[in-house]
């Protein structure tokens, strides 16, 4: 037996051990009704355009863990500049930033500062001097929040300026870091206050390099940590001759890790040679060490994800490698076991056929990222889509698992479900898009599933008195009497061919064991959308029980702008 079958065994029965001994009593996993993080419709504190925001990020405070910070591309700044000046449409996206202090409950928003619209909340607010992006950059992308020991809070994101017709892309790009604490004191103004922003690095316009995706993760402090300090305006407090008060805070400081990627030629797309960089902070995201490259030559590689063991510190990055000449499609991690200095090299988890499509005028642009996350027993874990897995090919979440980033386990699926009218009444719909982390003992898997698609549900009385049952019935181009599958379950995502209904997708939610050779699911729906009555009886519906049906559906491939 060979070192890596001997290897893999030990893997196996390993994980069937923890699995036993270690995971936490099997219970149902419960999801509450879906709230919506924009806060109304009035400005500041709201989007009163009721624009678009998407691609969400969000930390719980280590402070208190009601209090929660979140990040999102907001495109309510496209509309911004008509209210402020009664101009035309010409404002572009930024990030906005939504808190809650009622653990999830209730929520404000408004928008990272640093924007170039001529408003308060665009502006560094506490008067340090160090927000770096303000009259620079007319929009900015990519949000990732993390939170950090003492109340931390790091914002990571991409600033730049939008390519004109006929220019150059990447005549401007910048990722930064933007810092907040949780000063957890009063709920009724806003605990979590600004402290600065950071730029990290900028791309070279004269070389045409366009830094693109950045990826973010903090650590606890550990022995010989920095200390790091902090000075802010208490927010609604001032003293008796009304002076704002300042807050001051010192302790030590974890490392906070971000990796982003270097494109080097005027082309931002698959095939671009790209370089993976890595930077890190030991001040609390003050200052930031000398960006180092941690993929090999300039294959294209996008879409990193960290994790920090909790055992001995050690940094993985994980990231996809798009297939090139000699190159495959392939799911790639480095490790460090110098805190971020230095990295070994490039490990290969695995090859794979990847859930990728285009932007095009009926689809949204994804591509086949992985998320990595770590245990309390420094085990690592990667998840990412592949296609060809589920039924007709449809592509389906995988999961593999080591000990120590060098040997992996096979890539397994960890949601496959079989054909059931209450459950998956379809039996296809690909998943895409997973988020794992480890907490309270708990892996998670979090991803967008289209098993769903075209299916409403209606609600007919329970036997017990204010109870419903719940029945998915197939409307659009899966109503009978002339269903036609195939015009729904595509290889993409695409609403290309659909005349009668878009497609819908959810979020659902699943339990691993210790190792993901062992599943503790089934999975559960996130999407808990609004229903209600009583509208006129829905014609389309072919066995609608009642007219108590859903109202609202997650819709992919809307259109945001021709720019952006």
């Amino acid at each position: 037996m060979n070192f890596s079958v001997r290897y893999f065994c030990a893997l196996i029965f390993l994980a069937a051990c923890c699995a036993l001994l270690f995971s936490p009593a099997v219970h149902a996993q419960v999801t509450g009704q879906n709230v919506n993080m924009v806060s109304g419709t009035q400005w500041p504190t709201g989007d009163p355009f009721l624009q678009r925001q998407n691609e969400p990020s969000m930390a719980v405070s280590t402070r208190n863990p009601m209090h929660i910070l979140a990040g999102a591309n907001d495109y309510r700044t496209v509309d911004l500049e008509t209210l402020l000046s009664g101009g035309t449409e010409t404002g572009d996206s930024w990030l906005g930033i939504f808190k809650s202090f009622d653990g999830g409950y209730t929520w404000q928003s408004t928008l990272v500062p640093g924007c170039p619209e001529l408003v308060p909340q665009c502006t560094d607010n506490n008067g340090t001097g160090h927000t770096q992006l303000q009259g620079f950059y007319g929009a900015a992308s990519d949000p990732v929040v993390r939170a950090g020991t003492n109340g931390m809070f790091y914002y990571a994101g991409l600033a730049f300026v939008r390519p004109v017709s006929g220019a150059l892309p990447g005549t401007a790009s910048s990722i930064f870091v933007a810092r907040y604490n949780d000063l957890n004191n009063d709920e009724n103004i806003d605990p979590i206050t600004y402290i600065d922003t950071r730029i990290v690095a900028s791309g070279s316009t004269a070389g045409n390099q366009f830094l693109d995706k950045p990826a973010l993760a903090v650590d606890i402090p550990r022995a010989g940590a920095n200390t790091c300090s902090f000075t802010v305006n208490e927010p609604g407090v001032v003293d008796k001759n009304g002076n704002p008060v300042s807050v001051h805070q010192s302790f030590a400081a974890g490392n906070v890790y971000i990796a982003y990627t270097e494109f080097l030629t005027a082309t931002k797309d698959n095939a671009t040679p790209t370089k993976l960089m890595f930077s890190r902070s030991t001040d609390c995201g003050v200052t930031w060490s000398t960006p180092v490259q941690i993929n090999k030559g300039t294959v294209t590689s996008q879409g990193a994800a960290i994790a920090v063991n909790p055992v001995n510190g050690n940094v993985y990055v994980a990231w996809r490698q798009f297939a090139s000449t000699g190159v495959s499609n392939a799911i790639m991690v480095a490790q460090s076991t110098s805190a971020g200095k230095s990295f070994n090299a490039p490990a290969q988890i695995s090859t794979f056929q990847p859930f990728d499509q285009g932007t095009t005028g009926t689809s949204i642009r994804t591509n086949a990222y992985p998320s990595i996350t770590t245990d309390n027993f420094g085990f690592v874990y990667v998840a990412f889509s592949a296609r060809g897995l589920g039924p007709n090919g449809d592509a389906r979440v995988v999961a593999a698992g080591s000990i120590d980033s060098e040997h992996w386990t096979p890539a397994i699926m960890v949601d496959n479900p079989a054909l059931n009218a209450a459950t998956n009444p379809s039996g296809r719909g690909h998943q895409i898009m997973p988020a794992i982390t480890f907490a309270n003992g708990r892996l998670t898997i979090l991803y967008y599933d289209l098993r769903f698609d075209h299916y409403v549900n209606f609600y007919s009385p329970g036997s017990i008195f204010g109870t419903y049952t719940s029945t998915l019935v197939p409307e659009g181009e899966l109503a009978p009497p002339s269903a036609n599958p195939s015009e729904v379950f595509t290889p993409y995502m695409d609403d290309f061919g659909l005349t009668i209904r878009r497609h819908t997708i959810d979020l659902r939610v699943l339990q691993l064991g210790i190792f993901p050779t062992v599943v503790l699911g089934p999975s559960v729906s996130v999407s808990h959308y609004d229903f209600g009555c009583c509208l006129p009886p829905d014609t389309s519906a072919s066995q609608a029980p009642t007219n108590i049906e859903q109202y609202k559906f997650n819709v992919p491939n809307l259109p945001l702008f021709a720019q952006g």
